[in-house]
């Protein structure tokens, strides 16, 4: 499954070497592939998440994350799941 998101990132503590953020809400397409005998293949859905991130050193941050997306199971599979991870993100 693929899953395309878009969403707000909402970050709190600006201009702090460490910043919190939240996703109050965002949309989920979820693309099934390879698609089954269904016909349908895609399903929507929506997303809510928090995290954190620290800026180490210039423009690299460092964060933690954790999400949920609810999917309209409108495939017929099951296709809510939550995630959590790391990420490096350079801000420029």
């Amino acid at each position: 499954m693929l899953a395309v998101n878009v969403a707000p990132k909402l970050k709190f503590n600006e201009g702090g070497k460490l910043r919190p953020w939240i996703i109050p809400i965002g949309l989920d397409f979820h693309v099934i592939s390879p698609p089954s005998n269904q016909t349908n293949y895609l399903d929507i859905g929506a997303q809510r998440g928090a995290g954190i991130e620290y800026n180490f050193w210039g423009p690299l941050n460092l964060g933690l994350y954790a999400r949920y997306h609810l999917a309209a199971n409108m495939t017929n599979t099951t296709s809510s799941f939550g995630t959590v991870g790391m990420y490096l993100g350079i801000l420029y």
